[in-house]
């Protein structure tokens, strides 16, 4: 839980979650257990940890580029936050079966570190990139090429009907947006850090935290109370938060159980948000919003 976390704050929570949840199925599956709890709770530990860093998650990024956020400013308002998601996401794994495990595990070595390496070194200037110490382009570009020319059956895995479900959210967005009625409410909705706060959390819940995020930041330069809500509220819906999305999908396909991991998912995920909504309120009063 605690690896999923710091990954997400490292390479992203959905990348994270790609790379663990499907070690989580294996270890299940040569240890005799059902992972539905432990999926549940990384996809939970992905969302909080990630919130860290401007890298963790694209409204992140989004947020950190649109409102021209300092690194550090950045990590003070968000580190209070992410310890408190941390804490809570131990908390919820006591409830794990305290039965010991145990299954061989087959020596592997690396196949092609010289690839490893190349791509270690695009992840490097991508990093330079997001921080503003080169052109995004150069990173982009760089990225895209490097895969072609290396792992082009990268693109063949990519799930594009979930990206494309995301993005008919940003489309849905952009028109609401220029509504009349929709910038009346938004204006209300964005009064101060902690209304913002509250009603990005709770707007992400149906349309999605990364559209919640570039919907709000039309409206409003309350960026601390929206950076904080709208990682705040990747917790509660299963559409929340694309990699909420991401764990529920690779578990199903193992496991099948859907309707039991999305009631179970719910209810957990739903405290997750109320308690974290307290606290985002508790750490805005603190700094005195």
């Amino acid at each position: 839980v605690v690896l999923t976390a710091f990954m997400g704050a490292l390479i992203t929570n959905d990348v994270a979650l790609i790379a663990l949840v499907p070690l989580t199925m294996i270890i299940a599956e040569k240890a005799k257990f059902d992972p539905m709890w432990i999926v549940i709770i990384q996809s939970q530990a992905a969302n909080l940890g990630s919130a860290l860093t401007p890298i963790g998650n694209p409204q992140n990024l989004f947020l950190f580029e649109e409102y021209k956020i300092g690194i550090l400013e950045f990590s003070r308002l968000m580190f209070p936050f992410v310890v408190f998601g941390i804490c809570w996401t131990l908390v919820m794994n006591l409830l794990n079966s305290k039965r010991k495990i145990a299954f061989d595990v087959p020596s592997s070595e690396i196949r092609e570190p010289q690839k490893l390496g190349i791509f270690i070194g695009c992840f490097l200037v991508v990093m330079l990139s997001v921080f503003r110490i080169i052109d995004f382009r150069v990173g982009l570009v760089l990225t895209v090429v490097v895969t072609i020319i290396l792992e082009r059956r990268f693109f063949q895995k990519i799930d594009y009907f979930l990206l494309g479900t995301f993005l008919l959210f940003f489309v849905f967005i952009d028109n609401i947006s220029r509504m009349d009625i929709i910038a009346t409410l938004m204006k209300s909705a964005t009064n101060g850090e902690i209304r913002t706060m509250t009603s990005s959390a709770l707007i992400s819940q149906f349309i999605s935290n990364v559209p919640t995020a570039i919907l709000f930041s039309s409206f409003t330069e309350s960026y601390k109370g929206l950076l904080l809500g709208v990682n705040i509220g990747g917790s509660g819906t299963i559409i929340a938060s694309l990699a909420n999305l991401i764990a529920y999908r690779i578990y199903v396909k193992e496991r099948g159980q859907n309707l039991k991991y999305l009631t179970i998912f719910m209810a957990s995920s739903a405290i997750t948000l109320l308690l974290s909504i307290v606290f985002g309120y508790m750490q805005l009063r603190v700094q005195g919003f």
